[in-house]
């Protein structure tokens, strides 16, 4: 996430330390709003998005903070079957790697990876992977009833 609106967050208010007037239902009240104001600055993203995942495959990846060039064409290549562009795909490995250097968490960037375009398929891989399979099934099928007939 960017850091110029995590530096604006205050450090949230816990019960403890607030006053020993306060009663349990304000200190309960003052739990919900410190949850609810760190669930804002560090949205949900859905772990099966294709920019989640290379960003995780990405830091799995890591050695420190760097990235061997092997191991970045593999990041590559899996972007590219997602569907994510290559300078996108750059963006996030910049972006993981940056979180390592800084030893911050991989959700810090959440906010920042759903920002970033996903690329809608024509369709057409997918059309083409059925026709595959398809096509192999009807092979399938005709050799083991060849199989069949002939045993």
């Amino acid at each position: 996430m960017d850091s110029s609106v995590t530096d604006n967050v205050q450090a949230p208010i816990r019960p403890e330390s607030a006053p020993a007037v306060l009663r349990a239902g304000e200190a309960r009240a003052l739990r919900a709003v410190n949850s609810e104001n760190r669930a804002a600055v560090t949205p949900d993203i859905d772990p099966t998005d294709p920019r989640w995942v290379l960003a995780a495959r990405t830091y799995s990846q890591l050695d420190g903070a760097a990235l061997s060039p092997s191991r970045r064409e593999k990041i590559m290549k899996l972007a590219e079957q997602f569907g994510i562009r290559s300078f996108d795909a750059n963006v996030i490995v910049a972006l993981v790697q940056d979180r390592a250097r800084r030893g911050g968490s991989l959700h810090d960037i959440t906010g920042t990876l759903q920002m970033m375009p996903l690329k809608k398929g024509d369709g057409s891989l997918f059309l083409w992977r059925w026709v595959m399979a398809l096509g192999s099934a009807v092979i399938a099928t005709a050799l083991l009833i060849q199989w069949v007939l002939a045993g």
